[in-house]
């Protein structure tokens, strides 16, 4: 969890970065740099059939997204998302072929 959007962008720059401080041909281009906490997207997993967790941690998630919210930015479904259920059903097949 950060406290800002630029504790944000200070981690992802180390996590980003390049392994050796000799990579010639690393080049992350990026756009510019998000600096409002109304500028994020946030998507919460809380309820997956497959993945139940405990009540706590449901809460605790829930807790994190509302003060997410408060600051500004934006939680809601994504179109994208796949089905999840179906996702696991399917790779359970598989794993049992």
């Amino acid at each position: 969890m950060r406290r800002s959007a630029g504790d944000v962008a200070l981690a992802l720059d180390v996590l980003a970065g390049p392994d050796d401080a000799d990579a010639v041909a690393y080049n992350l281009a990026c756009r510019d740099r998000v600096t409002r906490s109304e500028s994020f997207r946030v998507l919460v997993l809380d309820l997956i059939r497959w993945c139940r967790p405990r009540a706590s941690v449901r809460s605790a998630s829930r807790n994190v997204a509302e003060r997410l919210s408060k600051l500004g930015t934006k939680s809601a479904p994504s179109p994208l998302l796949p089905d999840l259920n179906f996702v696991a059903s399917t790779f359970g097949q598989l794993l049992c072929r």
